[in-house]
């Protein structure tokens, strides 16, 4: 009963481990801003430092554009849930969330890259539509 137990506990802790694998602190501090200040464009100041798109102001635009439209229809953003954070690699991490506003949801995911030093985002994409975004894996059964 002992030995079942320890198994248990330690299948367990393994699980909640592979579950909380840090995010990196742009990414948090990027929806902390987004929260606060309702402006993707603050948002986006932190998530893209130190990464290709940080001075590609076509990409900016566009990215705070379709934001904002949807920010126009759905109202202020509320809050965030973190729904899963994949390991792609050792070096590469997707972070599927959804951004809760005052009129619905958007569902997201970023990507992350670690270049030794940082984590330098890749990729923002956000839809609303679960399906657009989230695999299939994420929201049936």
């Amino acid at each position: 009963m002992k030995h079942c137990l320890l198994a248990i506990i330690f299948a367990l802790g393994f699980h909640l481990s592979l579950c909380a694998q840090d995010v990196p602190e742009k990414y948090t501090q990027g929806f902390e801003k987004l929260i606060e200040t309702n402006s993707i464009t603050d948002a986006m100041s932190l998530w893209l430092k130190g990464s290709i798109l940080e001075n590609d102001s076509t990409t900016r635009i566009k990215i705070a554009g379709g934001y904002t439209a949807l920010a126009e229809a759905y109202g202020k953003t509320l809050s965030y849930d973190s729904v899963k954070v994949v390991a792609i690699s050792p070096k590469v991490m997707r972070i599927y969330a959804v951004i809760n506003m005052e009129k619905g949801a958007v569902f997201t995911y970023c990507d992350f890259y670690d270049n030794g030093t940082e984590w330098i985002m890749l990729t923002f994409q956000f839809n609303t539509k679960v399906n657009k975004v989230f695999p299939s894996s994420l929201y049936s059964n």
